[in-house]
């Protein structure tokens, strides 16, 4: 049965996505394309020390952890649910070895991206407008224009800051002998329910950067930047 909901989530959220991108008129492939030449930029900024200021290095930082989380994301996506729903059983072997070998990557990247990001990702008043707007027309109210896309991008990150730690604490806790079989099978269904649910997230996100054609990695510097 779990194997199933799974399956139905991964297919209904690809779907989803598909149908948002045509209906927006965005290309993955391009966005792809503009992440991967930013992150070489970036590198080659951070390699060379070309530019100056607090500000490009930190956009230049932003960049590839951006992209480099992007990539451990799809690894570890894919290590981990492709074997269990051809089989049903925990991921092993050569799954098992790439799986654990990405997730430190993972793990730092997300730490980066929390660090880097969460200065211009807070939430603030026009946020909460755009919150009390939803709600508003959800009861058939007439609401104010709203913020664009930003303020779901906003709780998309955070979503993702809380699922972070929860997919290491569960998986980490898992390898000590510290619960019985029954408090291992929760921290193993923990750990792939908030998987499941950071990479449904995850898509959301880049669905609404993408129909947006806004990806945050593009900005180079901002004035908070500027004043560090």
């Amino acid at each position: 049965m779990a194997r199933l909901l799974t399956l139905a989530v991964l297919v209904g959220v690809t779907g989803w996505a598909i149908y948002a991108l045509r209906a927006a008129g965005g290309s993955l492939g391009g966005s792809l394309a503009r992440l991967v030449a930013e992150a070489k930029s970036s590198f080659a900024r951070l390699r060379d020390g070309r530019g100056s200021g607090s500000g490009v290095v930190l956009a230049s930082l932003r960049v590839l952890s951006y992209a480099i989380a992007a990539a451990s994301v799809v690894l570890l996506a894919l290590t981990g649910f492709i074997p269990y729903l051809l089989s049903g059983d925990s991921v092993s072997g050569v799954s098992l070895v790439l799986h654990v070998a990405v997730a430190p990557v993972f793990a730092v990247c997300m730490t980066m991206l929390t660090l880097l990001w969460a200065h211009r990702q807070r939430l603030d008043a026009k946020d909460a407008r755009w919150l009390s707007g939803i709600a508003r027309r959800r009861r058939g109210e007439p609401a104010s224009a709203n913020n664009g896309p930003l303020p779901a991008l906003k709780l998309c990150f955070w979503a993702l800051v809380i699922l972070t730690p929860l997919i290491m604490g569960s998986i980490m806790l898992s390898m000590y002998p510290l619960f019985s079989t029954p408090g291992q099978r929760f921290l193993l269904t923990l750990h792939l329910v908030s998987g499941l649910l950071f990479v449904v997230v995850a898509v959301a996100q880049v669905v609404i950067l993408i129909g947006a054609s806004n990806i945050p990695v593009n900005e180079r510097q901002d004035p908070d930047d500027s004043a560090a």
